[in-house]
């Protein structure tokens, strides 16, 4: 592109640009955590030439990656206050069959490894209720994982499945959860 009304005929090509900017900085405002603050790299300048295009597409390419780490960042700090938070006096035992409640899910998995593997775990049975639903996640060196959860979900009017050394689940009957617990840690 070049000669007179050169911003004019750019203009088509920076638009899409600039709004996908706006649309990431609306997702830098939502997901932005005031203990460590994103940094957003500076807005290259528009001189009025193709240049623009193409310093906006490489600042936009930038920008996304940049955010895609931040949520990494957030995400393992997240899981990290999960792990320090957590009470690590409900772990008696080498069997392990508790109920949690208001653990984001996201980081359930993690806990259970931090858990099991810190604590030298032969079974690790959490139920996390969360809106009035149950998520099951079982970690084992029994061979039982998938056992105990189908049996929990079963109980609960659930759904799950996984492996003998690792399974996950759910259900949504709340009231019959310390019955499906009991049953669990009698098998376990």
């Amino acid at each position: 592109v070049s000669g007179d009304n050169l911003d004019q005929q750019i203009k088509p090509f920076i638009e899409p640009l600039i709004k996908e900017i706006n649309n990431l900085d609306e997702k830098v405002n939502k997901i932005n955590n005031q203990d460590n603050p994103f940094k957003i790299i500076t807005k290259p300048n528009l001189i009025g030439s193709y240049h623009d295009i193409i310093n906006y597409r490489e600042y936009i390419a930038n920008y996304k990656e940049q955010i895609k780490d931040y949520e990494k960042l957030l995400k393992q700090e997240k899981e990290h206050n999960v792990l320090k938070d957590f009470d690590m006096s409900l772990i008696n035992g080498d069997k392990v069959v508790i109920k949690i409640k208001d653990y984001d899910n996201k980081v359930i998995k993690n806990l259970v490894d931090e858990i099991f593997e810190n604590k030298k775990l032969k079974l690790l049975f959490i139920a996390n209720i969360v809106d009035n639903k149950i998520t099951y996640i079982c970690k084992s060196n029994l061979g039982n994982a998938s056992q105990l959860v189908a049996i929990a979900d079963e109980i609960t009017n659930g759904k799950g499945g996984g492996k003998t050394d690792f399974a996950r689940g759910g259900g949504d009957q709340i009231v019959k959860l310390d019955g499906a617990l009991a049953k669990v840690r009698s098998i376990a």
